[in-house]
């Protein structure tokens, strides 16, 4: 999954979005050097772990590091959906929004295939050090790491929804200026708006611009939408990550 997923996120917006972070393509000596001292720190056990106990442990370190390969993937990607999400909110050419729109939507639905990845990797860690101190402390750090990078896409998700709804109070403002909190909150918060633009289109002088407005909040309402979604799928799996700890500790 690794190569996978390293692969489509090295510069995946190099020649339209040249500010879109890529911490891990611009200096593979540092990456490489930085995997490799973590290797010889996590991977050091007694001389007397000879046989299976010594294949398994191997094994098991051999998955711990993939697992921190995916996990700098997931940082990757969330941080391009940062990049992204500004980016959107201050695009006015349409064409480079639907083109934005739809590498947005790319990244949010990989990001969603890996966390789920990463959630099984880290559990069966967990199930593998059960009896272990020193593997489960290696299991306990990527569950820690991964717990960290879902709040800050969360964070993320909820900075980006909250600017959308500002953005569409204003889109409906031009054409109803004299609008109320409640109406202006009915319009964007309708699931096509149609009703209440409805009548704002027939009291508007330009109708011209109302219906570029309506088909601009329209566009925000269903942003919403996503982002709520995601928003509830990265709560959930905070709490199952969370909930792992304590099924480690019953077994």
């Amino acid at each position: 999954y690794h190569n996978q997923y390293q692969n489509q996120y090295q510069n995946p917006y190099n020649e339209q979005n040249e500010e879109v972070s890529n911490p891990y393509a611009g200096n593979p000596a540092t990456v490489q050097q930085t995997s490799t001292t973590q290797t010889t720190t996590t991977t050091t056990r007694p001389a007397a772990t000879t046989g299976q106990q010594g294949d398994e442990f191997v094994g098991f370190m051999s998955n711990i590091n993939e697992i921190h390969s995916n996990l700098e993937t997931y940082q990757q990607i969330i941080n391009n959906v940062d990049v992204l999400q500004k980016k959107l909110l201050t695009e006015i050419n349409l064409e480079q929004e639907t083109q934005l729109r739809a590498q947005l939507d790319q990244l949010s639905s990989n990001a969603q295939d890996l966390q789920y990845q990463l959630k099984n990797e880290i559990k069966e860690a967990q199930r593998q050090a059960l009896h272990d101190s020193s593997m489960q402390a290696q299991a306990e750090n990527t569950r820690q790491k991964f717990l960290k990078l879902i709040q800050d896409y969360r964070i993320i998700e909820a900075n980006y929804k909250d600017q959308n709804k500002e953005q569409a109070i204003r889109q409906y403002k031009v054409i109803q200026p004299e609008a109320t909190d409640d109406e202006v909150e009915q319009a964007i918060s309708d699931v096509g708006g149609q009703q209440v633009f409805s009548q704002a289109l027939m009291n508007a002088n330009r109708r011209g611009e109302a219906k570029t407005v309506l088909a601009e909040v329209q566009q925000r309402h269903q942003e919403l939408l996503k982002l709520e979604k995601t928003m509830a799928e990265l709560t959930q799996l905070i709490n199952d990550m969370e909930q792992l700890v304590i099924e480690q500790q019953d077994n």
